[in-house]
């Protein structure tokens, strides 16, 4: 008998109502039933009986009653199908949506594309439609009902977006999501031809978003390359939440009916062995799943070659057979995956590494496998960077090996020049591994690449490129000269190896080598040692050098005691951590008790290193640098005075700590607006900096930084945004694309972008840094990620999207209330909320968040001087451009006035902020109908502003930056 859509619907209303009651009630309840579902009972009958065989264990030829059930979706999915299909183009509408053509289909609902015809936001959306009846099943309708709320939960790059979720009045449920144009993740690869390491890059988008996913305890289950897409620009998006699991949602897979696990939500060929051995499912599935994705992508094949073509084969090989390494496997995927993934080499580049990284994602026991998306991409990006991956056993000459690939370049540009170079040192170090069992013959080790290590120092170097006759000469006269009783040879040469890192200002590196440091001083010497105070030290000096402060400050306050109490005598590991202590209050921005601190330890430091020494000079500097940076320019200027003797000595003997100290300066004199000084220190710096490391080096970077900003604030805005530009390019270099250092360097470069009227391009950078600090979790602060977010949005008002603008300013005021941030980038945040809500029309509006910003800048900015008031004037105008939108030009005029004397009095020369302010005074001039005089001053202010910024003004002006 062939049913109705509705008599379906019916039919599986009626069966929910019968299986709630007792057995022993059921039959008089089919006696009750209506006239209207009389025609009903045959079916109903018979699937209770099935129900009852079902649960007593009885046999049956007749379809199983979860095969009745599976079947009842797919018959009202068709019906509707069809009856949509055939209906007039106006009725096929689900909610707001009109529906266009179907996209797919499948077991719990069919998937079309859409688009919103109810006057909102206007855009194609993928609308999935569960089956009518679907709903009646009660496991179905709770998938449903999960997959709407994850999906609202997760906002992400890479994740397809959840826009809308609802029901009809006819009880039809639909969740409206973004529709992705793209082609499954390994399609994508095989058509563009991608290399290996573009297909890896690809990836590790895929595990950014998983990562992000499984932080808020959201398990994919159905990972495939079907539901990874990738769009036309090369962005990866995740697709179909509908069968993931909340981890903290009280199930357990072993409370489930057995039958459920029949029809457990998975893609057989991805499935992890926990799936299909129907065992509790985490995390780690996801990993499993993932690893079978990129073995696919790498190779063109999945993991296992199999004896026979079916599922139980299939299943037999997930649960009990070793995958195959990924250069091992035959070369018979298509012609297409073949062009792409088979270049000269590919075997070689597989073999090792990356054979390790894909079989460790692929172990049977998931407590074995990555512990997170997260830890499989920092393998994928140590391979990438030639680092030593944590899927390697780790040998100690493998370890050797990996340093010597990752740094030839750097250890080229600080005097390890050559491959016979490296051969050597590689020799050594082998020799020293061998050596650990004899003493003296360590000690000769030691020493010998000590002083290699040293030799390469840039303040030996000076620039000049040692020859291995050079290096090896030296050696060999320490090897001779000092022979001693064995120290811990790992101990020492990490010493060696951080201290030289440090020199050449490359931080990022020496943390693992810290963190080992100090678990081995603990190992050696016990908790609470001197030794592991000293590492405790170190660590905590590399976290201040990566910008962790608050991280640093712990580990100083949990050394001190240990100094105290272990070894009182040494006054010289007490005064290191005191110093150590206020340079990050200072960082902090407390500065008054960092202030404080330095010049009660000054004394100290003279007494200790000498009071012309380079510790003295670079202590009296950050003395001079706080000072400025509360606005103090006169005591700031009296304390470089004083400091100049200082400064003028020949400090070559301490190499890049010499260029470092004057890039210091040069921060000093942008912190008091004198550019012109700032830029000339800075590039002296970098120039030396650039002489001693090359091109690429970090100190170059964090004051290439300042150097843009001091052309930035004087309005050099062309020649600011080519040092922002280089500064990205550096960071790529050094950091890599991912890294949160190029997040950095990108954000900053959007406000030059902004300024030179590139606003395509000050949106792009805004958008990729602010997906790059999200991707980075803790190793940016909150602070700066909203930093991040403050570009973003004012690069959105720019370029005319101020209503998405609007609701990350929102978003940020939020935030930063919440955090008690009521400092001057709080008041940034306020000023150019204002200007969006002014480029949305909201003039009113935007007049009174313009004063609040105004007042929250007299505030925030009274101890910062002529910085506090160009932001004030800012403001301002900002605030009076709401007050003209508004129609309110008597309150406009005295915020124009204002500002106008502020930029004059507090520029110290021609300014294109003068300009802005010109222009915000044209529009008020045409507002209350003095257009000749509009006219003059708007064309007057363009040409200038052209003259001294070598960009447009923006036309028309609806926000000041």
């Amino acid at each position: 008998m062939s049913l109705s859509r509705d008599e379906l619907a019916r039919l599986s209303q009626l069966l929910d109502q019968a299986l709630d009651l007792p057995r022993a009630e059921r039959a008089a309840w089919l006696g009750r039933l209506g006239e209207a579902d009389a025609t009903l009972r045959p079916q109903l009958e018979a699937m209770l009986a099935e129900a009852d065989d079902e649960t007593t264990g009885g046999a049956s030829e007749a379809p199983g009653l979860i095969d009745v059930l599976d079947a009842l979706p797919g018959l009202a999915g068709v019906a509707a199908e069809a009856k949509m299909a055939s209906a007039d183009p106006g009725l096929r509408q689900i909610g707001p949506y009109c529906l266009l053509r179907t996209l797919g289909q499948g077991g719990m609902g069919t998937v079309w594309l859409a688009e919103r015809v109810d006057g909102a936001l206007q855009r194609a959306v993928a609308l999935k439609l569960p089956h009518i009846s679907s709903l009646h099943q009660p496991a179905l309708a709770h998938r449903f009902e999960r997959e709407r709320d994850i999906l609202a939960a997760l906002e992400h790059p890479h994740i397809a977006r959840l826009y809308d979720a609802g029901v009809t009045p006819a009880g039809q449920p639909y969740l409206a999501l973004e529709y992705v144009e793209g082609l499954p993740i390994t399609t994508y690869c095989d058509e563009k031809q991608l290399p290996l390491r573009a297909r890896i890059d690809l990836f590790l988008q895929v595990l950014e978003a998983i990562q992000y996913a499984h932080a808020r305890l959201v398990v994919h289950r159905d990972l495939k390359p079907s539901n990874i897409f990738v769009t036309h620009d090369g962005q990866v998006r995740l697709l179909d939440f509908g069968i993931a699991t909340l981890l903290d949602d009280g199930e357990s897979p072993r409370s489930h009916a057995p039958t459920e696990w029949a029809h457990a939500p998975m893609t057989p060929d991805y499935a992890s062995p926990e799936q299909i051995a129907h065992q509790p499912i985490g995390t780690s599935s996801d990993v499993y799943s993932l690893g079978v994705v990129f073995y696919e992508l790498v190779t063109g094949q999945r993991p296992y070659r199999l004896p026979r073509e079916t599922r139980g084969a299939l299943e037999d090989a997930i649960l009990g057979i070793d995958p195959t390494k990924p250069s091992r496997m035959p070369t018979t995927e298509t012609a297409a995956a073949q062009r792409a993934l088979r270049p000269a080499g590919l075997r070689r580049q597989l073999r090792g590494d990356l054979d390790n990284i894909a079989l460790m994602a692929l172990r049977k026991n998931p407590a074995e496998r990555y512990p997170s998306a997260e830890a499989f991409k920092q393998d994928l990006k140590r391979w990438l960077r030639n680092k030593p991956v944590h899927a390697h056993p780790g040998s100690w000459w493998y370890r050797t090996r990996k340093f010597i690939q990752r740094h030839k370049l750097p250890v080229a540009a600080t005097a390890l020049a050559g491959t016979g170079m490296l051969a050597a040192l590689a020799v050594a170090l082998d020799q020293a591994e061998a050596a650990r069992r004899e003493s003296q013959r360590t000690k000769a080790v030691q020493d010998f690449l000590v002083g290699l290590f040293n030799e390469a120092d840039p303040a030996r170097a000076q620039g000049r490129e040692l020859t291995v006759r050079d290096l090896l000469a030296r050696g060999e006269r320490d090897l001779q000269a000092r022979l001693v009783a064995e120290p811990d040879l790992n101990v020492a040469l990490s010493g060696v190896l951080i201290d030289i890192y440090d020199k050449l200002g490359d931080h990022k590196p020496t943390l693992p080598l810290a963190e080992a440091r100090r678990d081995l001083m603990v190992k050696s010497h016990g908790e609470g040692s001197i030794e592991h105070a000293q590492a405790l030290i170190t660590l905590a000096h590399v976290h201040k050098s990566l910008g962790h402060h608050d991280k640093s400050l712990s580990l100083l306050n949990e050394a001190r005691p240990m100094l105290l109490a272990r070894h009182p005598a040494d006054a010289a590991d007490l005064l290191r951590v005191d110093q150590a202590v206020a340079d990050n209050l200072l960082d902090l921005n407390r500065h008054d008790e960092g202030r404080s601190l330095l010049q009660r330890l000054l004394p100290s430091i003279e007494r200790q290193y000498g009071p012309d020494s380079y510790e003295v000079a670079q202590a009296r500097v950050r003395l001079a640098t706080s000072l400025a940076s509360e606005g103090r320019k006169e005591d700031a200027t009296k304390a470089l005075q004083d400091l100049q003797p200082l400064l003028e000595k020949d400090w070559r003997s301490e190499g890049m700590g010499a260029a470092a100290l004057r890039a210091d300066v040069g921060y000093t004199f942008w912190q008091m607006r004198l550019f012109p000084e700032a830029i000339r220190t800075l590039e002296k710096a970098i120039a030396e900096l650039d002489r001693l490391a090359g091109h690429n080096n970090t100190l170059s970077i964090q004051a290439g930084r300042t150097l843009g900003m001091a052309y930035m604030d004087s309005g050099q805005y062309l020649q600011a945004d080519k040092i922002f530009a280089s500064n990205v390019e550096r960071s790529r270099q050094v950091y890599g694309h991912d890294d949160s250092e190029t997040a950095l360097n990108l954000s900053f470069h959007v406000m030059t972008l902004n300024r030179v009227g590139d606003a395509d391009g000050a949106e792009e950078s805004a958008r990729e840094s602010v997906r790059l600090a999200q991707a980075q979790g803790s190793s940016l602060s909150a602070s700066e990620v909203r930093g991040f977010t403050r570009r973003l949005a004012s690069a959105l008002v720019v370029n005319g999207k101020p209503e998405e603008a609007l609701r990350w300013f929102d978003r940020l005021v939020a935030e930063e209330e919440a955090a008690g941030q009521k400092d001057t980038r709080h008041a940034s945040t306020l000023m150019l909320r204002a200007g969006a809500l002014n480029a949305l029309g909201r003039g009113r509006e935007a007049g009174l968040a313009g004063e609040a910003a105004v007042e929250a800048w007299r505030q925030a900015g009274a101890a910062l001087g002529a910085a506090g008031h160009v932001g004030t004037a800012r403001a301002q105008l900002n605030a009076a451009l709401g007050w003209i939108t508004a129609g309110d030009t008597a309150r406009a005029e005295p915020l124009i006035a204002s500002a106008e004397k502020l930029l004059q009095d507090h520029h110290t020369g021609p300014h294109p902020e003068q300009q802005l302010a010109a222009l915000v005074r044209a529009q008020w001039l045409r507002a209350v109908g003095r257009s000749t005089e509009a006219d003059t001053t708007e064309r007057q202010a363009r040409a200038r502003y052209r003259e001294l910024a070598g960009a447009e003004a923006p036309v028309p002006l609806r926000i000041v930056l």
